[in-house]
């Protein structure tokens, strides 16, 4: 477990920084979906400079803990936005990213008690 917790540190901000950038140079559906939202485009940029600033403190230790907070709050707002809209063909990109920083923050809680348990023998 401790293995999976590593790799995925290393793999989600990059696929977060990434999905942000796409936000901010606007590609393809990322504008279509906010247009689809009625957002202006500065809303877009804003999301997409969040999104990645926030997946890019996932591997810095003393804002690891904003990082996942910050990111939860925007799939859940992204969730939010694309069920009023009835956009559930688009609905799974968010959900599948919870699903997956739950499943980071149950590898790091696990990785850090196998760390202070490494340190008190």
């Amino acid at each position: 477990m401790t293995s999976a917790y590593l790799v995925m540190r290393k793999v989600l901000p990059v696929i977060g920084l990434l999905i942000g950038m796409v936000k901010i140079v606007g590609l393809g559906i990322e504008v279509r979906v906010f247009e689809s939202f009625g957002c202006p485009d500065w809303f877009r940029v804003v999301f997409g400079v969040v999104q990645a600033l926030s997946s890019v403190f996932l591997i810095i230790n003393s804002l690891e803990v904003i990082g996942i907070v910050v990111n939860m709050v925007l799939f859940i707002l992204a969730a939010g936005l694309m069920t009023y809209h009835h956009m559930f063909d688009v609905l799974i990109a968010p959900v599948v990213g919870l699903i997956i920083l739950v499943i980071y923050v149950f590898l790091r809680k696990v990785y850090h008690k196998e760390r202070q348990g490494l340190n008190q023998r």
